[in-house]
């Protein structure tokens, strides 16, 4: 099963998005912000990561810049963004 990191700090949005991904087969993990997402993506992998841009604690462009410079991001780790 695919791990997806779902990064979107609207809480009308997230548990909607979250539902179809866990409906199309995907494991889902969740994260608000940029600190919490950050937590995630250093503790384990995710083939897929989606993420809102604008955040409450920051940029998810700046979370993306971050994982490339701590090789996060890998053959099988991709990036999708979200704006509003």
């Amino acid at each position: 099963m695919e791990r997806v990191l779902l990064v979107e700090d609207d809480v009308e949005v997230r548990p909607l998005l979250e539902h179809i991904l866990v409906a199309n087969g995907f494991q889902v993990a969740t994260a608000e912000n940029v600190a919490i997402d950050t937590t995630l993506l250093n503790s384990q992998p995710f083939d897929l990561v989606i993420c809102d841009v604008k955040l409450p604690d920051g940029s998810g462009l700046a979370v993306a810049d971050k994982g490339d410079r701590c090789g996060r991001q890998n053959a099988g780790n991709h990036w999708t963004w979200m704006e509003p």
